[in-house]
């Protein structure tokens, strides 16, 4: 009986996973807006579709470090013939490679260069008011559940607190958030038992 062969596996820094997958831009969304799994992966491939759509009609897609354009190849990059080896039988081939008819180049912002991170624009700052309602709604619900509020409990308070029938469509609606608060405030104010909070929720319909 011959011994199974070993493989050894290459170890792949973490940065890989956190740089080029779209399964960490998911991750990132939902942990930070509360997005489902589902919408989360539908707005980071559409994001790169328009990118895609984009290049391809030649224009520049601008990120916060700098901008992604489409252009052709250089002059010394022509068909050739290039040199491939099989890593099953060892048999060496080679094969006619045609360069691409175009090349996407990266381009760093140059504050960043100069002056580093600290040169990049920084996100508006939060209303005091959007402020203290998230705070509001955080204190109602450890009052509630007696722990803090994650990402998937939101997005299941939120659907619970918009119109029957559009839940998935007007979950992340602003007005959700204020329907929200007046029923958490309403379920502390009588006591009510929160075996299901989102269900006590959405049975407070009429507080809007």
């Amino acid at each position: 009986m011959s011994a199974r062969r070993k493989t050894s596996r290459r170890k792949v820094p973490e940065t890989y996973f956190k740089t080029l997958r779209k399964g960490y831009l998911v991750k990132m969304l939902r942990e930070k807006h509360g997005m489902s799994k589902r919408k989360a992966a539908q707005a980071v491939n559409a994001v790169f579709a328009l990118m895609t759509r984009a290049l391809w009609r030649g224009q520049n897609v601008d990120i916060p470090v700098g901008s992604i354009h489409a252009k052709s190849p250089p002059a010394w990059k022509k068909t050739r013939w290039q040199r491939f080896r099989n890593i099953q039988s060892g048999k060496v081939q080679f094969r006619i490679v045609h360069p691409s008819e175009r090349e996407i180049v990266f381009t760093v912002d140059k504050r960043l260069i100069l002056r580093g991170r600290d040169a990049l624009p920084t996100p508006p700052p939060i209303p005091p008011e959007t402020q203290r309602k998230d705070e509001e709604l955080k204190r109602l619900f450890s009052q509630l559940m007696g722990r803090k509020i994650s990402p998937p409990d939101l997005q299941a308070l939120l659907t619970a607190a918009a119109d029957r029938g559009t839940q998935q469509i007007d979950a992340d609606r602003p007005e959700n958030h204020d329907r929200l608060i007046a029923r958490l405030r309403q379920i502390v104010k009588d006591q009510t038992p929160c075996a299901n909070l989102p269900r006590a929720v959405r049975d407070l319909y009429w507080i809007r």
